[in-house]
């Protein structure tokens, strides 16, 4: 990512860490960082419907949103930017939920330097990248398959699990009649 400018959202209510967290950024980043902080959830929000950053670094214990509460409204706005969850909270559990709601990361305070703070900023930009090709891919795949003038079929276990529109064509069954039946 060296020679590009990366957009970055920083929500943190706390003005030391805010500028510790862009001194830290400065250091330790080749690429230089546009940093956009606010210091509140409602506020990040706003800014989000103006400019779309890169990566949204959110802090967990803001004044109008605690817990991973902020993070369950950040992607409920339906936005596929990547979010690293920047916060004070050293706790295991919030962690892993942090991850599986769909944090990119999740670094604690005090624990890492700017050098852990650029390569998760960077890593989750780039995991956000692999994942839209990787979701473009297979829906390019997806229509292919469909759109075949040949007839495909996927068998599980004795068990129709896919077929496209030409099965469908040629065997006059519909998709609802088809999948999850035995293949006889």
């Amino acid at each position: 990512m060296a020679d590009k400018q990366v957009h970055l959202l920083l929500i943190e209510d706390n003005p030391d860490d805010a500028k510790l967290t862009q001194e830290m950024l400065k250091k330790a980043a080749v690429e230089r960082f546009d940093v956009v902080s606010v210091d509140r959830l409602s506020t990040g929000i706003k800014q989000l419907r103006e400019q779309q950053p890169d990566v949204i670094l959110l802090d967990l214990g803001l004044p109008d949103s605690q817990g991973l509460d902020a993070l369950t409204k950040l992607y409920n706005l339906g936005s596929k930017i990547p979010i690293v969850v920047l916060t004070g909270w050293d706790d295991k559990a919030a962690s892993l939920d942090a991850i599986k709601q769909g944090a990119q990361d999740y670094l604690i305070k005090g624990k890492i330097n700017g050098s852990a703070l650029w390569r998760g900023v960077n890593y989750a930009i780039e995991r956000e990248k692999l994942v839209r090709e990787l979701r473009e891919s297979e829906i390019h795949y997806h229509e292919l398959v469909e759109e075949s003038n040949d007839g495909i079929i996927i068998i599980q276990d004795g068990k129709i699990e896919f077929a496209n529109r030409q099965i469908v064509k040629t065997t006059g069954y519909s998709l609802e009649k088809t999948l999850g039946k035995p293949f006889c």
